[in-house]
């Protein structure tokens, strides 16, 4: 986009210089005047000056200005060539702003599939490099939302975040799966209802550029995010991919009510802090987790925390390379809400 512009505005500038006006007539004319001669060496006597020029005829639009018996014509000044549109202001809440919506105890209907906005900041630092900055905006899409199953009431999404990863440089796709806590069923795939309800984390996929093909993960058992109901006792959880060799390890617990500032409007969410480890051939990572869980919305993640130290495989391949990403992102808009009937 940087060069585009660039090349308009040498293409304007080239245009300038090719520009010109009609040359205007003027008039010049001698006039004899008395005076002393001096015979020997002579001089040429200095002429009259020359009558006042008549005006130029006007010059068509865009010509730069000429003059003629007057001072040097400024240079052509053009506008500016366009620029990238301002990202739009994300406004605070005002102070006594309350969220329409209070979270559920726990997540039991479907999210609706739509895109969201989101906005964060945050810097990242890759083998001792210097800081850099995330991108201020992004796009959390909410898809391959399932039904719930009709004796579990479980049901599955996908968020796929537009700028994921350490750096914010890659695509990557969460699954996840919600079990409610059930009605009249004690039982769920032989583990007791108590520790089986909650938000799971299944699987992550990452798009690596300029890799053909992404980086996946699918864990089993799933990561336990969110025990419902939001009273539960604190929880360990650890899932592994066979694959990969991949193994994430949590150490979670809901702290309480959190409000997310969707850019001037409150969401209420369920706040969780989770410490732990992502570990694999490729990566030794320490994580220190904090998410909004709205409930009320399917179990979206609405707000994060994230702060992430160790070493990992940058890029395609390579060496290990410490690698530290600290970003606090939230939601810019309050999610749709899909009818419980």
């Amino acid at each position: 986009m940087r060069t585009a512009r660039t090349r308009i505005a040498l293409a304007l500038v080239a245009l300038g210089l090719t520009a010109c006006g009609p040359t205007p007539p003027f008039e010049l004319a001698v006039h004899a005047v008395p005076g002393d001669v001096e015979y020997g060496a002579q001089t040429q006597q200095a002429p009259a000056p020359p009558a006042p020029a008549q005006a130029p005829a006007a010059l068509p639009p865009g010509a730069p200005p000429l003059i003629y018996g007057g001072p040097t014509a400024p240079p052509a000044t053009f506008a500016p060539s366009p620029t990238a549109t301002p990202a739009p202001a994300c406004p605070a809440a005002p102070l006594d702003a309350v969220p329409a919506l209070g979270a559920d105890a726990s997540a039991t209907v479907p999210p609706v599939a739509a895109r969201y906005l989101w906005h964060e900041k945050g810097t990242y630092q890759v083998g001792g490099g210097p800081a850099l900055p995330f991108s201020p905006q992004l796009t959390h899409t909410v898809t391959n939302v399932s039904s719930p199953d009709p004796n579990t009431g479980a049901y599955t999404f996908d968020v796929v975040d537009s700028a994921g990863g350490l750096d914010g440089l890659q695509t990557v796709t969460y699954a996840y799966e919600v079990i409610p806590p059930p009605s009249g069923v004690t039982d769920i795939q032989g583990e007791s209802t108590a520790q089986a309800a909650g938000l799971y984390l299944t699987g992550v996929d990452v798009q690596q550029s300029p890799l053909p093909q992404p980086r996946v993960a699918r864990f089993a058992p799933p990561v336990l995010l969110m025990q419902f109901p939001n009273t539960s006792p604190p929880w360990t959880t650890a899932g592994s991919d066979s694959e990969s060799q991949d193994t994430i390890t949590l150490n979670g617990a809901v702290t309480g009510h959190a409000t997310v500032d969707a850019c001037g409007t409150l969401v209420d969410a369920w706040e969780v802090h989770a410490t732990g480890s992502l570990v694999g051939p490729n990566q030794n990572l320490s994580l220190d987790l904090t998410f909004d869980v709205a409930t009320q919305f399917g179990g979206l993640v609405v707000g994060e925390k994230t702060s992430i130290t160790g070493t990992e495989v940058v890029g395609g391949g390579g060496p290990m390379q410490s690698v530290t990403s600290t970003v606090s992102a939230a939601i810019s808009q309050v999610p749709q809400q899909r009818s419980k009937s």
